[in-house]
Order: structure tokens, then sequence, then C-alpha cells
């Protein structure tokens, strides 16, 4: 039962992660969002391009860390 779950869980996320994907490229080939990850100390800098979907994970867990640090 629960692997079933898990399964049509992994296959609904995958499916919207290319769907955003898809979107993003049909409706602007010219506009990619290149955002720097960089560590808190600011150790690690690296340079990606990540699709629009991809970011709003990004700031979500970037909201989990500010929480966790106020706690």
């Amino acid at each position: 039962m629960k692997k079933k779950f898990l399964t049509t869980l992994l296959i609904i996320s995958i499916s919207i992660i290319f769907i955003g994907c898809n979107k993003n490229k049909n409706t602007s080939t010219k506009e990619s969002s290149g955002d720097t990850i960089s560590s808190e100390e600011g150790l690690l800098n690296v340079e990606v391009t990540l699709p629009k979907s991809f970011l709003v994970i990004k700031m979500h867990l970037q909201l989990k860390q500010k929480l966790k640090l106020k706690e």
C-alpha cells in the first residue's frame, strides 16, 4: 500500500516538474533565471540556471532555514 502511494506521488511530482519546465521553455526562451546559490559562510559560490519551479522550491527551503535560525 505504501509503495503504491509513494510511486504515484513520485510520478506526479516528476510530471509537475516536467510540465513546469516545458511551460517555461515555451513561454520565453530568452529569459533564463540565473541564480547564485551560496552557503552561509560564503565558501561555496555556484552559478546555476534553474527553471522557475526549482526557484520556488529553493525559496521554500530558504524560508525553512530562516525559521530554524530564528528559533
